[in-house]
Formats: C-alpha cells, structure tokens, sequence
C-alpha cells in the first residue's frame, strides 16, 4: 500500500498471493487487490481496480476479528472484484459511511468467464452512543448486492476456515441474477 499527494491525492494497493507447492501448478500466484483510491473531498473516496466490495464487514473490516454472525455471510459474495467504488462518511460527528460499487468480471485479468454486471451497496451508522460508557453503542448497517449470472448460480462457504469442507453448498441452479 502506499500513497502519493499533490492535486490529486491518491493511495494504491497491490498484492498477490502465493498458493504453495500443494494447488494446481498452472495457478500459483494470484492477484489479490490492484487498486488506485482517489481522494475526492475530506470525506469521499473513489477507489478503481480490483479491490474489496462493500457487501459485507467481513470484506470492509479485519476477517480475523469479527463477531461469528458476520462470518455467516460469506457464500453470498465475493471477497474481491473488479470495478469501481465510491465511499463516503457522513454525520457531523463522522459516524456513518455509505459504499456503493460497480463491479464487471470483463474488467478482471485472466477471467474464466464474463458474467456482466454486479452491484453492491452498503450504509452504516453509529444510531446510539453511551455518553460516559464508551464501550455501550447501538451501531447499525445494511447492505444490498446484485450478481449477474451466465445462466447459473452457486452459493458455497466453509465454515471461518479455508481448508474444511463447505458448511453450505447449494450446486449450480438455473439463474439470471440474484439479489
């Protein structure tokens, strides 16, 4: 990661990934995050590339910390795709943000299919805060995200860990999209 300012002040991400000597020898490394983030005010950024989506905490925040209700979602995205995605905090004190991203596999490097567009769209806000307990708060956050589909779908996750077997596994269904 790292940053750059002048007119435009922006910051960019690359990173890979490294799967071993045990995965397929045609596949390992893999780009995780190739992003430029755009400073547009005090409180917006624009981010383009190949980056996290907004659907969820789990992909905002740190994965190794996050509450196990969070975790349940992760058969429904993707962690990373390419597009473009605007954030914002809003709130005289700073304690909301609304993300919205526009993503298409087209975009993505090495891609094995084209599926189209998917959208995702997330707002958060500090509701209720205990004045003299900081510790008491009531945060609240709701997401939406549209997937296209070349004709299927599959919704698939393992349970917090990369190397159980899948918790939930749909297989492929007919579909155009979901929501």
């Amino acid at each position: 990661m790292g940053a750059a300012g002048g007119a435009l002040p922006f910051s960019y991400q690359l990173s890979g990934e490294y799967q071993g000597f045990d995965g397929d020898p045609d596949t390992t490394w893999q780009l995780t995050d190739l992003s430029l983030t755009f400073v547009l005010g005090s409180r917006t950024k624009l981010t383009v590339g190949k980056t996290k989506e907004t659907f969820v905490y789990e992909m905002v925040g740190d994965a190794a910390n996050l509450p196990a209700a969070e975790r349940v979602l992760s058969p429904f995205f993707v962690s990373r795709n390419t597009g473009v995605r605007l954030t914002h905090v809003w709130g005289p004190a700073k304690r909301g943000t609304l993300s919205l991203g526009l993503y298409n596999d087209a975009w993505d490097i090495g891609a094995a299919s084209r599926r189209g567009w998917d959208a995702s769209a997330r707002v958060t806000a500090l509701v209720w805060a205990d004045p003299v307990n900081d510790s008491r708060y009531f945060h609240f956050g709701a997401a939406a995200r549209h997937v296209a589909s070349n004709g299927e779908m599959r919704f698939r996750g393992r349970p917090g860990s990369n190397v159980t077997d899948n918790f939930v596994d749909t297989s492929s269904f007919a579909a155009d999209s979901s929501l």
